[in-house]
């Protein structure tokens, strides 16, 4: 095992956040010296981070976990802001949290796997520990009985984290809890490789890690309830990102920043600028942004996005390519391929899958991969958001709970529009998704009330 697997990570837990520290990684550069790291991935409710009141009351409240988890995992840009719009919406149905990942960090797309096994089954535990799971809404902890080869995904990390001594010397069955929390994973671009994996390796009964690794707690498997891929980079080896990338990697460093630059169209699509323009102008809002908590949310986000987007050095873009995107499309490829192709009804596990392409994305084959995913995967459906480029998807042209609620029935049970609101889905070119001011107002409101103590409720950490 490399440095960056075998070393022991702990995982730190402050204010609903979960953090993963990794002192030493293991990372080549270009003069093929080893240098080593601080690099962190990091897991928490976006909007307790930005103090929105709604979902504040509810942490206060102890309600959160009464509701089903949505993990939202990013692209390789790491960050959580793509979708930023639509997390306030997502809040009424989910318990929304992000994966975050630093520029510096050098995770492979194994550790990122594991990860994420280690962060839902130690919320999970954290939820019971806590006496927060509504058992009235999910059902009872319950337990069953495993095969005592170590089987099923995530058992590694606890390995890692002093969890046991990843063996079964007997061969004897071993209790697993199955605590009945709903979870949805959500994946964009290279998150919806990360998520495709994470549930493949959920319903397969192979080892997805090490063979000398501590049994996993939980059966995740009756927890997945359903995928939302947007943009899935399944298809990097036929997109335009594989093809110019690398040669931006290559460049020489004085030149770097302008490869980068080179690059930015590839991202974009023609309504956001013009969208932007009306909302500065109060003339229109994205229809998920309709009340004054909102508006001040999303103002806020728009401040700190200078801080948010890094710009991504070019070791950390030839690290992502290769490690993240190139590899992780190869590796999903051939474990989708296998898992469709087993024996055993394993092709009717794969959860229900909701995916979600940009009409216009430069980035990846998004509409051509969609029907391709459409033709592999047996429990599919796709919707196709107009006019969107690759980083826009998730931004003001659609509405993701909506669309989450029209796709698992489940999640009507607590009312909820299941379409886009009429005025927005009739709006054409810059108008689509757009609706008049939730107030009438002519002036929107002013950014010196955006973290007023009305809008903006931040928990002390």
């Amino acid at each position: 095992l490399s440095l960056a697997k075998s070393q022991k990570r702990k995982i730190y837990y402050h204010n609903n956040q979960i953090i993963k520290n990794r002192s030493s990684i293991n990372t080549k550069t270009s003069s093929s010296t080893t240098t080593y790291l601080q690099a962190t991935v990091t897991f928490s409710n976006p909007l307790l981070d930005e103090g929105y009141p709604p979902t504040v009351h509810e942490y206060k409240e102890k309600t959160l976990t009464s509701k089903p988890l949505l993990l939202y995992v990013p692209g390789f840009d790491g960050t959580n802001v793509a979708p930023f719009l639509q997390y306030p919406e997502l809040s009424t149905i989910f318990d929304v949290r992000c994966m975050r990942v630093s520029m510096s960090d050098r995770s492979t797309f194994e550790d990122l796997r594991d990860g994420i096994f280690q962060y839902l089954e130690e919320t999970l535990l954290q939820n019971e520990e806590d006496g927060k799971v509504d058992s009235k809404n999910y059902g009872d902890v319950t337990e069953e009985q495993v095969g005592g080869k170590n089987n099923g995904p995530g058992g590694f990390l606890f390995n890692l984290f002093g969890g046991g001594n990843g063996s079964n010397k007997n061969n004897t069955p071993t209790s697993k809890k199955s605590i009945q929390r709903p979870i949805y994973i959500m994946g964009e671009s290279f998150g919806g490789i990360l998520a495709l994996e994470v549930a493949l390796s959920i319903i397969s009964s192979e080892s997805t890690t090490a063979t000398n690794r501590q049994e996993p707690k939980l059966d995740l498997s009756q927890n997945l309830k359903g995928l939302v891929l947007v943009n899935p980079a399944t298809c990097y080896d036929r997109s335009a990102l594989a093809s110019k990338g690398p040669s931006v990697v290559s460049l020489p460093k004085f030149l770097y920043p302008l490869g980068v630059l080179s690059l930015i169209p590839l991202f974009t699509d023609e309504y956001a600028l013009p969208q932007l323009g009306l909302m500065l102008s109060s003339k229109a809002l994205p229809s998920v942004i309709d009340t004054p908590e909102r508006e001040a949310y999303m103002g806020r986000n728009a401040f700190s996005l200078p801080s948010k987007l890094q710009y991504m050095p070019q070791g950390t873009l030839e690290w992502r390519l290769e490690q993240w995107l190139r590899r992780g499309c190869e590796d999903v490829s051939i474990k989708l391929k296998n898992s469709l192709n087993s024996s055993g009804g394993r092709r009717k596990k794969i959860p229900p899958v909701l995916l979600v392409a940009g009409e216009k994305d430069g980035t990846l084959p998004s509409i051509a991969e969609a029907e391709r995913l459409l033709g592999l995967l047996p429990d599919c459906t796709v919707h196709v958001v107009e006019g969107a480029g690759h980083a826009c998807t998730c931004g003001s042209r659609v509405d993701i709970a909506a669309l989450m609620r029209a796709r698992f029935k489940e999640l009507q049970q607590e009312g909820g529009r299941i379409a886009m609101k009429q005025v927005a889905a009739e709006g054409e070119g810059i108008n689509f998704g757009l609706e008049p001011r939730y107030d009438g107002a002519s002036v929107g409101l002013l950014p010196t009330k955006y973290w007023s103590e009305k809008y903006y409720q931040k928990i002390e950490k």
